[in-house]
């Protein structure tokens, strides 16, 4: 898994948890987790993120963890 599509999640509203450490993720569209309102983690350590936009976690507003360690995150756009 090199990419996480914003479709992936569309259909599953009431998801709490994503877990996607240890991948080889190295692109998350933008929209992917837009109107996921239960989401409280996301773990996306381990992979081969190095850019994020900063409306990725935009309007999450139960989100308490989000883990990015062990990635090369090297800038977060606009």
């Amino acid at each position: 898994l090199e990419s996480i599509n914003y479709k992936i999640f569309s259909k599953i509203q009431n998801i709490i948890k994503i877990e996607l450490s240890f991948n080889r993720i190295k692109a998350i569209e933008t929209k992917t987790f837009f109107n996921l309102n239960s989401l409280r983690e996301i773990y996306l350590f381990g992979n081969k993120l190095k850019v994020l936009n900063k409306h990725l976690i935009f309007n999450l507003s139960n989100l308490q963890k989000i883990d990015l360690s062990l990635n090369s995150i090297e800038n977060i756009e606009n």
